[in-house]
């Protein structure tokens, strides 16, 4: 273990040296129902080294549950990201593969947000191991931004961002399962992030 941890300082520092900008986020989250159980940490950094590349990480720790991915990121042109990551998914203390990947899109006050995580056995066909969060914006005014978010489980529905020097609260009403026709009015999902 300690040699793995020495071979990724010896990649990691050199990599970052050569880093031309090193971006990053913490946030926190909920929902309801259960807002406690469904209370979550999560955060990353992306680490630009040209125009077109990147390194970025994730991480999330939700009750008895974590995962983490490491993956590069390809911006074949300036209103479009692409990014592949693997990393490990924690739950009930045994460890395993997972998969993520990411597409950002955005033109003028117009931005779109696809990231989906795939667990090991989604690929034998355990749908239960994917998540996804789908996002469509409309920069509203500096401090405002409006869309449409559909996650996977919380549901489908109208989102709100307000932000403030690197400080964004959001609030999504998600009343439409995505995958059943089921709605509850009472479900909705929060955050508050920081970048920096």
């Amino acid at each position: 273990m300690k040699s793995l941890i020495t071979a990724l300082f010896l990649v990691l520092i050199p990599l970052t040296v050569q880093a031309q900008t090193i971006h990053g986020f913490v946030e926190v989250q909920s929902g309801h129902p259960d807002p406690h159980a469904q209370l979550t940490l999560d955060g990353g950094a992306s680490i630009q080294f040209t125009e077109q590349w990147a390194l970025s990480s994730f991480f999330l720790i939700k009750g008895k549950y974590a995962e983490g991915h490491v993956g590069p990121v390809w911006s074949p042109l300036p209103y479009l990201k692409l990014r592949v990551a693997l990393g490990l998914q924690q739950r009930s203390g045994e460890m395993d593969l997972q998969t993520a990947y990411m597409l950002w899109a955005g033109y003028d006050r117009f931005s779109f947000t696809g990231a989906v995580e795939v667990g090991r056995t989604a690929y034998t066909g355990d749908v239960k191991n994917i998540w996804y969060d789908l996002t469509l914006r409309v920069k509203v005014l500096d401090w405002l931004t409006v869309g449409l978010k559909d996650r996977r489980p919380a549901g489908f529905g109208p989102v709100v961002e307000f932000s403030y020097q690197g400080l964004c609260a959001w609030f999504a009403w998600t009343p439409q399962a995505a995958e059943v026709a089921e709605f509850d009015p009472s479900k909705f999902i929060f955050g508050l992030k920081y970048g920096f």
